[in-house]
């Protein structure tokens, strides 16, 4: 049963009455960097749930952490493309089907329909967490058969959900205007560290700092050509698809001794790293919808870093950045990554302005905050 509104209620009834409800979710990542997961299984888990997070077991993970909830991994023979997805969703019904769990977490449209037909079979609630627009990534332009196939799963699962939440104000109006149904918003803002409010020293020369997943249309050729122009140094801090094509391409473009590639990083390596940088990349190109009205984490812990960032002219950036002024918004071409960061670079004035608002706006977006939305969405489901 789901309540009309939403109640947070007293936090000691809380525990009380939610002590034996077990909320299971399910993501198709080994789980070791899904920051965003780990933050909303371990606010559950503090706010009187029993937790389990499940994903999926690589050759390369690493072991899993001790948490504040269970972590479980699946193992699969195929590890990419069509056979992974059928061979994951397969295994993942009959985990679920041996499960006692009072409430499912589907994360995503990939592991949809296992959680959509057991959460049917055995009567139980299940949210929709959409940490993007699945069916407009960039990974499904041009093909339009896999695209036609998302879309119709889509179509026939998530307007079963009981609850359904996102990550942004323009994806939640995109999503309820195509699905018809309500769309809460939890968005993807880090912790309030105590270290994050004191200032790291800065990397000597001017750094730039990209972090995340290397995927097409996320600036970063751009920004390796942009390093011609630039004197500082540009530091990629994640992994990807693409990851050979830009080492290629600093090559091509004689920028060696001015990018370095640092892999994926754990929490704490990745705020140290940011905090010593100056200045955070953060864009898009608009050929993806998804794209468009996405609000990444990234944009947040530059923020919590206390640097500018340079980000893409999108319909929630820049909603947020006419409240927050943290960002310079520019255009997707190499020549508007040099002059902005050049801008940064000799405009001292400019630069401690962006920085002062940074402090202030992690104040206000922040975990500590955004999780009170999150419990008060599973508070709910009864």
């Amino acid at each position: 049963m789901i309540k009309n509104t939403i109640n947070q209620g007293n936090a000691n009834n809380r525990f009380d009455t939610f002590m034996s409800k077990h909320i299971l979710f399910t993501v198709t990542n080994d789980l070791t960097y899904d920051q965003r997961m780990k933050r909303i299984c371990g606010s559950l888990a503090n706010n009187g749930y029993r937790v389990t997070l499940v994903g999926r077991e690589l050759k390369q993970s690493k072991p899993l952490q001790t948490l504040a909830f269970s972590q479980h991994r699946l193992k699969c023979i195929c590890n990419k493309g069509v056979l992974f997805y059928t061979e994951f969703n397969i295994r993942l019904f009959f985990y679920l089907l041996g499960k006692s769990v009072d409430v499912y977490g589907c994360v995503d449209l990939d592991t949809i329909m296992p959680v959509c037909t057991v959460s049917w079979m055995k009567r139980k609630p299940w949210t929709f967490d959409s940490h993007e627009y699945f069916t407009e990534v960039p990974e499904l332009i041009g093909r339009n058969v896999v695209k036609k196939i998302w879309e119709f799963i889509a179509s026939r699962s998530i307007h079963f959900a009981d609850l359904a939440y996102t990550v942004s104000f323009s994806l939640a109006a995109v999503l309820e205007k195509q699905y018809q149904r309500k769309f809460y918003v939890v968005r993807n803002v880090p912790m309030q560290k105590i270290e994050s409010l004191m200032e790291a020293d800065k990397h000597k020369e001017f750094q730039l700092i990209y972090q995340g997943d290397l995927n097409i249309g996320r600036g970063l050729e751009k920004y390796i050509m942009a390093m011609k122009s630039i004197q500082g140094h540009l530091l990629i801090v994640g992994d990807g698809p693409i990851i050979n094509q830009l080492r290629e391409l600093v090559k091509v473009e004689q920028v060696e001794s001015k990018v370095t590639f640092f892999g994926y990083v754990d929490a704490d390596t990745l705020r140290l790293l940011t905090s010593q940088s100056h200045v955070g990349l953060n864009l898009l190109d608009n050929q993806s919808l998804s794209y468009y009205h996405s609000l990444s984490n990234k944009y947040f812990n530059y923020i919590h870093a206390h640097i500018p960032q340079l980000c893409a002219n999108f319909p929630e950036y820049k909603m947020l950045n006419e409240e927050l002024e943290v960002a310079m918004l520019i255009d997707y071409e190499v020549e508007a990554i040099v002059t902005a960061v050049n801008q940064l670079i000799n405009d001292e004035s400019l630069y401690t302005k962006l920085k002062q608002n940074c402090m202030l706006a992690c104040d206000r977006f922040n975990w500590q905050n955004e999780e009170k939305q999150l419990i008060a969405i599973y508070d709910q489901i009864t």
